[in-house]
């Protein structure tokens, strides 16, 4: 038997889950879900990753963990996303800014003038002048995503934002 028909039959025995933001291809409703090291979004590539008992995991194609030593290709299964609905997805950003009054007034004002919701924020001056901003948002899509990330770094005294993704390791529960 092959290491491919022992991962369909494993799989095929994972608990269905009814219909969520991603399915399984050729396997049905499987429990899947979206790994927090990637935290991917619809109109993003992903890849599935079957776990030993925990389903498959769901990671963006560029996700670090997918591409380290913690990643068995065997264990690799296609996944694809299933028809949108009004679903919001959490993606963490990472602000660097000059440090001055109102920039957190300007930040909120413009993620708030994108439609979208801001479930964590927190802020902290990392050097004289400087701050850094860590702010889990809430993203319909990639475009979203995309349209989101330009409104923020147009803000007066932004100087970058970034998608926080955990590196070589971190969130390495998503591979397990």
């Amino acid at each position: 038997k092959t290491a491919a028909s022992a991962l369909r039959r494993a799989v095929g025995r994972i608990l269905p889950f009814g219909s969520g933001p991603v399915m399984v291809k050729g396997q049905g409703d499987v429990l899947a879900y979206l790994a927090k090291c990637c935290s991917p979004v619809p109109g993003e590539e992903l890849v599935g990753y079957v776990t030993r008992g925990r389903g498959v995991s769901v990671h963006s194609v560029d996700c670090p963990n997918v591409r380290n030593f913690l990643y068995d290709p065997e264990r690799e299964i296609e996944v694809e996303w299933a028809r949108q609905n009004d679903t919001v997805y959490p993606v963490p950003l990472m602000i660097r800014t000059e440090d001055h009054p109102g920039m957190l007034a300007r930040l909120t004002e413009a993620i708030a003038k994108e439609s979208s919701n801001i479930r964590q924020f927190e802020a902290e001056a990392v050097e004289t002048g400087m701050g850094l901003i860590g702010v889990v948002v809430e993203v319909k899509n990639s475009k979203h995503l995309a349209r989101l990330r330009r409104a923020i770094g147009n803000v007066q005294g932004v100087l970058q934002v970034s998608r926080r993704r955990a590196g070589v390791g971190g969130a390495a529960e998503d591979l397990a």
